[in-house]
């Protein structure tokens, strides 16, 4: 399942594009940050906090109302410098890698 992730304005906006909207909804498939309270770094991210199918990620770390969430992001095409450049022109701020993260998208 392919995942979209665009910015607009103070937005960025992650959703899986091959879904109708209210199934990506349902299934919690559509994640809204605002810029100004996202950051990011490069860790290298495993399936369920394991090492299974590690790979290297950027992680877009946000607060919601029931704490931090945490994003593992890998473009299709592997091409992390160019996504970071991309979130850091849109303003969000690079970070130093944190613990093991277990969400993968």
């Amino acid at each position: 399942m392919g995942f979209e992730l665009s910015t607009h304005d103070n937005t960025i906006t992650i959703e899986a594009r091959t879904l109708p909207r209210w199934l990506r909804r349902i299934l919690g498939l559509t994640h809204s940050l605002t810029v100004s309270g996202t950051s990011m770094s490069r860790e290298t991210v495993g399936w369920l906090g394991t090492s299974l199918f590690a790979d290297a990620s950027i992680v877009l770390s946000y607060e919601q109302r029931n704490g931090r969430v945490e994003l593992a992001v890998v473009p299709a095409d592997h091409d992390l410098d160019r996504l970071a450049l991309t979130l850091s022109e849109a303003g969000v701020t690079l970070q130093p890698p944190t613990e093991p993260i277990s969400y993968f998208i």
